[in-house]
């Protein structure tokens, strides 16, 4: 895992999502199911450990619920289409210590909502009791949004404030989102989600740069016969 610490969503980092949320809602397959893991409420959440060993945790736990996710939406023949922010927020949020956690945002059709719910949670709670997951059954939180943007301003809130687009030195991506999301707060504190070591964030390869660019190229030209 790469050890080099950050404080923010990278520009180049921050822009290729923005343009995998873009994709994803040009392909008809917006993301508006949100998933939010509270990593530290797990029982084998490492609260004694360093900052890496717990984003290490956390991308582990990560990782296991994209590969079911990816493995369950595969056979309804759907896109894969999600992405994830670690964060690591240095204040407490409704009384909550969230240390390092987890958001990942999902296409789901409607029709699958319910047992979308219950993939995700099994993946969660893999070899938790019965008994504590009933307890703790608020480390996940799903949600679902109507539009595309107000996730993808969320989960950007944590980008480097200076982010402008491609070719666009003079246009700031927090005040496209602004646009683009209006029901999003866009407060400068919200730009401080704490420092994490490894991955920030990531995409799906259906949404990464190399999909969107073979998507995009025109189509070979054909011969007349």
């Amino acid at each position: 895992m790469n050890k080099t610490p950050s404080t923010n969503i990278a520009p180049e980092h921050a822009i290729n999502f923005f343009e995998g949320f873009a994709f994803a809602e040009d392909q008809g397959y917006s993301m508006t199911a949100h998933a939010t893991i509270i990593l530290n409420l797990l029982p084998n959440y490492p609260r004694a450990g360093s900052l890496a060993d717990q984003c290490h945790f956390a991308i582990r736990i990560t990782a296991r619920i994209k590969k079911r996710f990816s493995d369950w939406i595969s056979y309804y023949k759907v896109p894969n289409h999600h992405a994830f922010v670690l964060e690591n927020p240095p204040h407490e949020i409704a009384n909550l210590v969230k240390r390092v956690h987890v958001h990942i945002a999902f296409h789901v059709p409607d029709h699958l909502r319910e047992r979308f719910e219950e993939v995700i949670k099994d993946a969660v709670f893999e070899g938790v009791g019965k008994r504590t997951r009933k307890r703790i059954s608020n480390v996940v939180k799903i949600t679902y949004h109507p539009r595309t943007w107000t996730l993808a301003a969320y989960f950007l809130k944590g980008a480097d404030p200076a982010t402008t687009l491609p070719g666009q030195p003079d246009v700031f991506l927090r005040h496209v989102l602004r646009v683009r999301a209006r029901a999003v707060a866009q407060d400068p504190l919200q730009w401080a989600q704490g420092r994490i070591i490894g991955k920030r964030c990531g995409l799906s390869k259906q949404l990464d740069r190399a999909a969107r660019a073979k998507r995009l190229q025109p189509p070979p030209l054909q011969l007349a016969a």
